[in-house]
């Protein structure tokens, strides 16, 4: 831990068997994986995995206007979008336009604004189309990609816990 020093919230330390983080005002501690991230390409607009998360989508014709706002569920335009799409761990440098918002933001400023720990960050997941963020998986959707009114062509995506 000595060679944390004063080091800012985020850094890490790989040892043989663990990572430490330092977050915020404490340390976290995790197990190194035994195999890095998977990237899974969706070549259909209905379907369902299990690894490397568990997701699963279908199309829809109507939206719940409360399902909006959980954050494990992301309704997306479907003509919007260009298959396939890829589901991958993000990475430092990725922006996207979150909904509501005007410009693009850095997912690393997303995720200090939501406060995600050094270890939460590791474990999110973007869909991607194109070149294009789609959703940031359990957090937010696109503004680019999100639902309009009047939107007839819907797709519900849904991570499982």
């Amino acid at each position: 831990l000595e060679h944390f020093g004063d080091s800012q919230s985020g850094k890490k330390i790989k040892g043989k068997d663990c990572v430490v983080y330092r977050d915020r005002k404490r340390f976290l501690i995790k197990e190194k994986a035994d195999s890095d991230h998977q990237v899974f390409h969706i070549v259909s607009p209905e379907g369902r995995i299990t690894s490397p998360i568990k997701m699963n989508w279908e199309l829809i014709k109507n939206v719940n206007a409360d399902d909006l706002k959980n954050p494990n569920l992301g309704y997306l335009n479907l003509s919007k979008l260009s298959f396939p799409l890829t589901l991958r761990p993000w990475s430092e440098g990725d922006k996207f336009q979150p909904y509501g918002m005007k410009g693009s933001k850095k997912l690393s400023d997303f995720f200090t604004d939501i406060k995600l720990s050094a270890i939460e960050k590791e474990n999110v997941y973007i869909l991607v189309s194109g070149s294009e963020i789609a959703w940031v998986v359990g957090f937010r959707v696109s503004d680019n990609f999100a639902l309009k009114s009047g939107d007839k062509s819907i797709i519900k995506f849904e991570l499982d816990s």
